[in-house]
């Protein structure tokens, strides 16, 4: 079965293009139809229905993880669903024995979600030692003169929210296995637009929400435990769900499973998990290689509007190779080209110095012609 056009996805899937010109998917993406068909199914049965149906509804839960595990190249064991992905790092964070002494190894450029659970450490004795890597791609040799037998975990974003910058995650694995680290990818800026095998590239810990690239909701996401490390991340938040009997509630009995099941403390919103199964469905059909390809054609229609204007890509080719990230800058007043653009439905986010523009796999060279139209009757 061949993958769907740009065009069918275009007039099926994104509404959006009728009325914006979304090109922030590394920010806030539109929600994809089919997700925001499932939502809305999902509540209207809830209302409907009530209780009723509810072990349908757990039979399609057990489906959604297996298939977010499978995306990433995991078991459906290793998967556990959170509402954010703070959420998912902070597990790692507060739920490893650190120790006095040990240290946490990241950049000076991560996104916040990236940084505070680790500083938060601090009180434990537990230091953040950052490589340079504002405006720059650190080397591995960077990362590999402040990593030691202290390190205890290696917190990095697949790809830097500011600058795109892409890291070789493989060999960042490698390099924190060999001193007895973890690896713990914060990959919201690449799922869903990038390929991802956790097996392949020896990630231990893995979060992600589905506002981005995957083009579902905010609220809900998945974190990846790799099965033998899952006993030593001890749960934060503990509830009814965190146990092997989480339906025996007269008996109380602090047993957890062996499964990442054991970080869903609660109840779990059912409507967004079964919309971010739908959204990964999509990107499944059109398949990620070819989401990748697509997504690249779309970026580089972007950035063949820069010289004839005199502009630069401020984007930073990372080790890990290029990614569908723009970010155009020059002669021009930011903030106010930001406004205008905003205003005209250019959907884009100020960053790392100049305009970032992130399209997806179902943009076009007509989205470009489009952008560097506006772009030019607002920047002058």
């Amino acid at each position: 079965m061949s993958a769907p056009t740009i065009d069918h996805i275009r007039e099926n899937e994104f509404p959006v293009l009728q009325n914006y010109l979304p090109l922030n998917h590394a920010g806030v993406a539109p929600v994809c139809m089919r997700a925001s068909v499932a939502n809305a199914q999902m509540g209207s049965k809830l209302a409907r229905n009530g209780f009723a149906g509810y072990d349908a509804y757990m039979e399609q839960l057990a489906k959604v993880r297996a298939l977010c595990g499978w995306f990433i190249g995991a078991q459906a064991e290793e998967i556990a669903f959170v509402r954010n992905t703070s959420h998912g790092l902070s597990l790692v964070a507060a739920g490893l024995d650190w120790k006095s002494g040990d240290n946490v190894v990241t950049t000076d450029a991560e996104f916040p979600a990236n940084m505070y659970p680790w500083l938060n450490l601090k009180d434990r004795g537990v230091e953040v030692r950052t490589v340079s890597a504002k405006g720059r791609a650190p080397s591995l040799e960077e990362f590999a003169a402040v990593v030691d037998e202290r390190t205890r975990v290696l917190a990095i974003s697949h790809v830097e929210f500011s600058t795109g910058c892409r890291f070789d995650i493989k060999a960042l694995a490698d390099l924190v296995h060999s001193k007895g680290g973890y690896l713990c990818v914060d990959a919201i800026q690449s799922l869903g637009v990038i390929p991802v095998d956790v097996t392949r590239e020896g990630i231990d810990f893995l979060s992600a929400d589905g506002h981005k690239w995957m083009c579902s909701f905010e609220g809900t996401g998945f974190f990846y435990c790799k099965r033998e490390l899952l006993g030593r991340i001890r749960p934060s938040h503990l509830g009814w769900n965190s146990v092997k009997s989480q339906f025996d509630f007269d008996h109380y009995d602090l047993s957890f499973p062996d499964h990442a099941r054991k970080f869903e403390e609660g109840s779990l919103p059912l409507p967004l998990i079964f919309a971010l199964g739908k959204a990964l469905e999509l990107l499944i059909e059109v398949g990620m290689d070819e989401v990748h390809r697509r997504a690249m054609g779309a970026a580089a229609a972007l950035r063949a509007g820069l010289s004839e204007r005199g502009l630069k890509d401020l984007t930073v080719l990372g080790p890990g190779g290029p990614t569908p990230v723009v970010i155009v800058g020059g002669e021009f007043d930011l903030a106010a080209a930001t406004a205008a653009l905003t205003e005209k439905g250019v959907q884009h986010a100020p960053r790392g110095g100049g305009l970032r523009l992130s399209p997806h796999h179902y943009n076009n060279v007509h989205d470009a012609e489009r952008f560097w139209a506006l772009f030019d009757e607002v920047v002058r």
